[in-house]
């Protein structure tokens, strides 16, 4: 009899997870609640699409982190024209409510969310997300680090 049987053969699912179970060790199942009750991996279609899901996840981390570098590094060149050619600096008021800097807040936060869902989902201990993860982590560092003229490596996952 299984944890989801009753006596009677029936099954009764009196879990959020749903067919899958917790596991709290590293696993390779393909059966697995990844983030949210109903984001339920139970067949292996299901599974292999999270996986995809999560992969281009990843990489959009990464395209946040670089596109949120380029703003701030252009914003600099900017500046420095603005000083070169003599015009007035920007006030803090005018750097605070700025475009630049309010779409800069969104995108750190966007950013912030998604790294600590991917740090949910890494430690559910299931290789395959673990996998795909780095993978689209490292895919992702491919795509966009090449176009930073200064290399950033400090880690900001969360």
């Amino acid at each position: 009899m299984s944890f989801f049987e009753d006596e009677h053969g029936g099954h009764h699912n009196h879990s959020a997870r749903g067919p899958c179970p917790l596991i709290v060790s590293m696993h390779y199942d393909a059966c697995e609640v990844i983030l949210f009750k109903n984001w339920i991996a139970d067949v292996i279609g299901t599974f292999i699409a999270s996986t995809f899901g999560l992969f281009f996840i990843a990489i959009l981390f990464e395209g946040i982190r670089y596109f949120r570098e380029y703003m701030s590094r252009n914003e600099t060149m900017q500046n420095r024209m603005r000083a070169k050619d003599g015009l007035p600096q920007k006030t803090n008021l005018q750097y605070i409510f700025g475009k630049n800097h309010i779409t800069q807040s969104l995108l750190h936060g966007i950013q912030i969310a998604i790294g600590y869902w991917l740090m949910l989902i890494f430690m559910q201990f299931n290789f395959w997300l673990i996998l795909v993860i780095l993978l689209g982590a490292v895919v992702g560092y491919y795509f966009f680090a090449w176009m930073r003229q200064i290399k950033f490596e400090h880690c900001d996952v969360c």
